[in-house]
């Protein structure tokens, strides 16, 4: 048999040994080796199996050792990692004698069975075990090696299968030890909580003792229990030591002094007796140190090592949740009373009484001696309000650091420093922000030797800041929300004087009045820029002499009214004694505010109060003037334009009714004319008539070739009159309106058309729905609509080419369309087409005739009758024509 099927036999061998039934490894395992010394043709072969840990492996299967192989737990050699490693990279066969040491120490197990390769069994990304051979690599096939790796395989999966069945057993074993614990720590108290858990787990796992180590600030409490007399409790006692007092792991785990990789540890303790310590964390952080003393060797064992973590990390668990409910609490407590403080605070809306409240606030929250309150404003921050505990006997007056809080106003974070002496002051500086916006800085202090800020402190001072920054910003805009009502109302009562009349005078003596009473001022003017003279008037004036109201007149450029027009912003004097050119029309004026009207970009004049006292307006009034001063020049802009427009409207008045007069006239001249050409035209063709047929004596070709051109267009001429009398028809007459069927008004113009289709070598279609609705209209107009459309289509469709008349459904409407394979129009002609006496070709030379009249007597009928007419056209594919007609709705229907 050759060798590749010599392998495939072996892998169905293979195949059958890996049956469900088989759970000891080594019963699974032996089968295994057996095929693959067959299969390579092997002395011995062995297998070596690690721990779940990784840190153990013994020897569970072997095949022709002539010696026993040893069954306690080896510890590997370390450098051992560095050869797996490499079979880890690239799976195959290594020599053994490539270290010396891992040949060494296998020697060692195995003294009189030398083994040359060894190949490792990985589990995902551990170490499972080692697959030993007494050949070299060199040795193998590569029949053989494959062989090799296949029976790797299988040994590796019989591992993990042996592995899960002994992690299941673990497992169970942790969870029932673990559900102890839980059962033992569901006291709400955290102290009854650990003495539970250390009893229980010394009860539950027979440890000699269990002790538990948990930092509480600066100290470490200790809750241990130790094994009691049969049927007895484990007694616990707890203690409070200093982190120097601990030894051992503990201390280690406890001050950093271990890895912080590290998860368990094994050692001695003062006695000798070995004892187990793991670190109970959450997250990266240890919260504590579990540390045991077994009654047995079992504890120590991998599998005693993993419940050990395993019982770690639960009561871990349990730790951080009773620090977690007890920081909730104390969380709690501090949100209520934040709560509290911060409604207190939202609910004034007063900023000096909300600036004194946020100060006793903090004061009490932080147990500060003292607190100040300083606001942004534009020059710098300002003191808005300072609050002192009640001061001791001969103590000097409290003092704030300025400096400090522009250093926080600048960086925008707070800052807490500690006295420089044991007489000075701690001072905790927090700026208010509100989004990104910063209002001020809190600056607390605290005496020595008082303990400094601490970051709790801080972190409640920072908590209430917030609110305290949004109820400043509160009371700020509320403030400002009653100045802006103010205004609001002023302009409002401003606006609707503007709107009750449109007289000039009128409208500009109620601004000054009502600016003079809002403001309280002395007076208010308002000059106007004459633009024949160039020289600023008082058009309004209120709390001035008519004296003054007379004469008072400037250039431009000249005092302050005439600065404004020239620089076209305000200027205000807080003191007019103190300005050496100022020109006084009244000796009582102390302070003076005047501001531009400006509309479309230029100045039309100005807008000033006075008062009798310097400094007597501030910005807020100065907004308030300038926002009255364009509405004014609005007001005089609107006046000046309502007198425009009711001269225009006059004039439009008289044109139009001109207009209508010429209108009316060429109506009758044109009718007038059309009924005089009639009856000389009748005329006229009558006679031509009598001579082309004989009548009057007998004629040559050449008189009857001219006659008859006579003949042509004396027939043009009747058409054209009465196309126009038509139209004057369409535009005066009214219409007789019923129920009509359009399908019949169709027949009708199409038979009509017949024909002229015929002579023309045009084809006709008819494409109307049989169960069409009528539609109300006037069955002679709509005829003549639909005679229009069809001769217009049969005038400018070449031969051989078709029209088609067809209804659609529009609704309350119906639409009729006639669509043609004529020459088509330009696009920008479509709109025109319809106007009277439009011609697309309105050269001398045109080839179609006509006056232009049949599509506008089409679109005065249609629109008569409540419809639309429009069309679509493509040059050289034709035209489609539509006009609508409403349906016929009975009364009731």
């Amino acid at each position: 048999m050759s060798g590749r099927k010599r392998l495939v036999n072996g892998e169905d061998d293979i195949a059958q040994v890996m049956r469900p039934g088989q759970e000891a490894l080594a019963k699974f395992l032996h089968p295994v080796l057996t095929w693959l010394k067959e299969q390579a043709g092997l002395h011995r072969v062995a297998v070596l199996v690690y721990d779940a840990l990784g840190r153990t492996c013994r020897v569970i299967a072997t095949l022709g050792l002539s010696s026993p192989a040893p069954a306690e737990g080896l510890q590997p050699p370390a450098f051992c990692a560095e050869l797996l490693q490499r079979g880890k990279d690239s799976p195959a066969l290594l020599p053994v004698d490539e270290l010396a040491e891992f040949a060494g120490w296998l020697k060692a197990i195995f003294p009189d069975e030398p083994f040359h390769s060894a190949m490792p069994l990985w589990r995902n990304d551990e170490i499972a075990g080692i697959l030993l051979i007494d050949r070299w690599p060199s040795e193998f096939s590569s029949e053989d090696i494959r062989a090799v790796q296949l029976a790797g395989r299988c040994a590796a999966v019989g591992i993990e299968r042996s592995l899960l069945e002994e992690n299941s057993l673990r497992q169970q074993e942790a969870l029932t030890t673990i559900r102890q614990i839980v059962q033992s720590a569901s006291s709400p108290d955290p102290d009854t909580a650990f003495r539970d858990i250390v009893r229980a787990m010394c009860q539950s796992q027979g440890y000699e003792r269990v002790s538990l180590y948990l930092p509480q600030g600066e100290r470490i409490k200790e809750y241990t229990a130790r094994r009691g007399c049969a049927n007895e409790e484990a007694p616990v006692s707890v203690r409070e030591l200093r982190l120097e007092e601990l030894v051992g792991p503990p201390a280690a785990l406890l001050s950093g002094a271990a890895l912080s990789q590290q998860k368990l540890m094994v050692t001695e303790d003062v006695s000798g007796r070995p004892v187990v310590a793991c670190p109970l964390r959450a997250g990266q952080q240890i919260v504590g140190v579990l540390e045991l003393a077994p009654d047995s060797d079992r504890a120590l064992s991998s599998q005693g090592q993993m419940i050990v973590e395993v019982l770690a990390e639960q009561v871990g668990l349990i730790v951080q949740n009773a620090r977690l409910l007890a920081e909730r609490e104390r969380r709690l407590s501090e949100l209520a009373t934040l709560t509290n403080l911060a409604h207190a605070i939202s609910a004034v809306l007063n900023r000096d009484k909300v600036s004194q409240l946020i100060l006793e606030s903090m004061m009490g929250l932080t147990d500060a001696d003292s607190a100040a309150l300083f606001l942004r404003a534009e020059d710098g921050l300002v003191l808005q309000a300072s609050l002192s505990r009640q001061a001791r006997e001969n103590e000097p007056q409290e003092r704030f650091n300025l400096e400090q809080a522009e250093a926080v106003m600048q960086s925008g974070a707070p800052l807490a420093l500690a006295a420089p002496s044991p007489t000075g002051r701690h001072m905790l500086n927090l700026p208010l922000r509100v989004k990104d916006k910063l209002l001020g800085v809190v600056q607390l202090t605290r005496r020595a030797p008082a303990p400094p800020f601490a970051l709790d402190d801080q972190r409640l001072a920072e908590a209430l800041a917030v609110s305290a920054a949004i109820a400043l910003e509160n009371a700020q805009l509320y403030e400002e929300t009653e100045r802006r009502l103010a205004e609001v109302s002023t302009l409002y009562t401003l606006a609707q004087r503007m709107t009750t009349s449109l007289d000039l005078n009128q409208m500009l003596d109620s601004l000054v009045v009502i600016l003079r009473r809002v403001i309280n001022c002395r007076s208010c003017c308002i000059f106007l820029l004459d633009e024949q003279s160039g020289m600023l008037e008082i058009r309004a004036a209120s709390g001035i002499k008519p004296k003054w109201q007379k004469e008072a007149k400037l250039r431009v450029g000249e005092g302050v009214s005439g600065r404004v027009v020239v620089e076209r912003r305000p200027i205000y004097i807080p003191d007019t004694y103190q300005e050496p050119d100022f020109i006084f029309f009244d000796p009582e004026v102390r302070s003076l505010l005047v501001v531009p009207m400006i509309t479309k970009g230029n100045v039309i004049g100005t807008l000033s109060v006075d008062d009798s006292v310097p400094n007597a307006f501030d910005p807020e009034e100065g907004r308030l003037l300038t926002i009255a001063a364009a509405q004014a020049a609005a007001m005089i802009e609107n006046a000046r334009l309502y007198e425009s427009l009711k001269e225009r409207a006059r004039r439009l008045k008289l044109a139009y009714d001109e207009l209508k007069e010429l209108n009316r006239l060429k109506s009758e001249f044109v009718q007038n004319v059309s009924h005089e050409l009639r009856t000389p035209l009748t005329f006229i063709r009558g006679y031509v008539d009598l001579l082309l047929e004989g009548a009057l004596g007998e004629l040559n070709e050449q008189q009857r070739e001219a006659l008859q051109i006579v003949s042509n267009k004396t027939e043009t001429l009747t058409r054209l009159v009465g196309d126009i009398i038509s139209l004057q028809r369409a535009e005066m007459a009214s219409l007789e309106l019923a129920p009509v069927s359009l399908a019949d008004v169709i027949d009708m113009a199409l038979r009509g058309a017949e024909a002229a289709a015929q002579e023309a070598n045009l084809q006709l279609i008819c494409k109307v729905p049989p169960d069409l609705d009528p539609v109300f209209g006037d069955r002679a107009r709509l005829g003549q609509v639909l005679d229009n459309l069809i001769g217009n289509a049969l005038k400018f469709t070449p031969p051989g080419g078709l029209i088609e008349v067809s209804v659609e459904d529009a609704g309350d409407y119906e639409r009729v369309l006639v669509r043609d394979t004529g020459i088509g129009i330009p696009s920008d002609k479509l709109e025109k087409i319809f106007e009277p006496f439009y011609q697309i070709d309105g050269s001398t030379t045109r080839r179609f005739g006509g006056a232009g009249l049949g599509l506008a007597i089409v679109k005065q009928i249609v629109e008569a009758h409540g419809g639309q007419v429009g069309v679509t056209s493509e040059l050289g594919k034709g035209s489609t024509f539509f006009f609508t007609v409403p349906k016929y709705r009975p009364a009731g229907g």
